[in-house]
């Protein structure tokens, strides 16, 4: 069979018929001295239809006839051309086409190693599945890979090639407590929903203004934070000395506003906090409040029958919410504290110094424990609640504490 070429190679068409050559008489012979085209009794009339009849059938007719044939001619040519490429072009196909590949989706996850069987989304009598096709699932990871080896029309294995989902960005957020100025810290995030921590997310201490990265994350809100700098900038230089008795400024405090309005004369206003139940209390605390360290048995259950019995006509008993926790450290209460002292209008809180801080026991460094229950002390004042901080004894490796 001839070697197939795309392009047909032209036509052999017969050769036109000769150009039509009018043979209509241009001086019929007439009878009398009339005008050809007024007939005399008839007769030249007769003479000039006779010659146009002539004519049509001694030369029109002859090449209507040659033109007819011509056009057949070239139609079974045409046909007989296009039957011999086409029988070239089918063997041409057969023997050089290769399967294409189709790129498909998956209600199954793909994992993101090794091989996965999964169904594909697929009409087999349209396109069947053919090996090498690309399978991408509807995960959130965007993962695709490769079919290598067929199942069914349906099912297939997958071999895992790679993900269209980008890396994880980054966050920048606050802490709920300190961030040394050097080294790590074992600080205590905000908990947020749809948030968590990475590694490599960016933290800052709003109080300090310390920031640093993120290296390990123990849990949702429990991460350490490598510090990497500040973001308060360096001391300004003093300003001028202002005029003689003249106030420069007036820092308000808690509950307290300050209009600067005329400098000589600040107007100061105070108000004084909400109002607040003396009969309710918060603690804040870890075994020792639980009562995990005294078999099971708390202070927290007995106080309000000995805080009744030392203050006799109480006008309401107290009443005791107990956010303590097995194992906390001062940073955890800090961020319980943030996270519960306006659940209700607590009079006072209780501050266990947990036995966790001692020692290092818990990760926490003396610096964290103090800027801890500065900060707790601090909260509690701002909003007019009473702190209590109830202090244990240095931790005994060898038998827990000693109270």
């Amino acid at each position: 069979m001839a070697e197939f070429d795309p392009v047909p190679p032209p036509l052999n068409l017969p050769a036109v018929p000769d150009v039509l050559s009018p043979d209509v008489p241009l001086n019929p012979p007439m009878v009398g001295n009339a005008s050809p085209w007024i007939p005399v009794d008839g007769q030249n009339r007769d003479l000039i239809l006779a010659s146009i009849r002539a004519w049509v059938y001694r030369s029109l007719l002859p090449w209507t006839t040659a033109w007819q044939t011509q056009l057949t001619d070239w139609e079974q040519a045409i046909e007989d051309q296009l039957d011999a490429w086409m029988v070239l072009a089918d063997s041409y196909i057969t023997a050089h086409a290769v399967a294409g590949l189709s790129f498909r989706t998956t209600v199954t996850d793909i994992a993101g190693t090794g091989t996965t069987n999964v169904t594909l989304v697929t009409d087999p009598a349209i396109r069947p599945i053919v090996l090498g096709d690309l399978v991408l699932d509807q995960s959130a990871d965007g993962n695709y890979g490769t079919v290598t080896a067929l199942i069914d029309d349906t099912h297939a294995t997958v071999t895992y090639t790679g993900t269209l989902r980008g890396p994880n960005g980054l966050s920048f957020r606050s802490t709920a407590s300190a961030i040394a100025g050097a080294g790590t810290s074992d600080v205590v995030l905000p908990v947020i929903a749809g948030y968590a921590p990475l590694v490599d997310d960016l933290v800052v201490d709003s109080a300090s203004g310390n920031y640093g990265q993120i290296t390990v994350v123990t849990d949702s809100t429990h991460v350490t934070v490598a510090y990497l700098g500040s973001i308060k900038g360096p001391k300004g230089d003093k300003g001028d000395p202002g005029d003689p008795g003249v106030v420069q400024s007036v820092v308000a405090g808690s509950n307290v506003t300050v209009d600067s309005t005329d400098p000589a004369h600040p107007i100061v206003s105070a108000s004084a906090p909400g109002s607040r139940d003396k009969a309710k209390g918060l603690v804040l605390g870890t075994d020792i409040s639980l009562g995990t360290a005294t078999g099971g048995v708390s202070w927290v259950d007995d106080y309000p029958a000995a805080y009744a019995q030392r203050t006799p006509g109480s006008p309401a008993p107290i009443v005791l919410t107990n956010q303590a926790v097995s194992g906390a450290t001062s940073v955890d209460e800090l961020a319980t504290l943030t996270a519960h002292i306006d659940d209700t209008d607590y009079g006072f809180v209780f501050i266990e110094m947990p036995y966790t801080d001692y020692g290092n026991v818990g990760g926490i460094t003396i610096t964290q424990t103090i800027s801890a229950l500065t900060q707790m002390i601090r909260l509690c004042l701002d909003r007019g609640v009473t702190p209590v901080v109830i202090g244990s004894a240095p931790w005994n490796p060898s038998g827990g504490t000693t109270r």
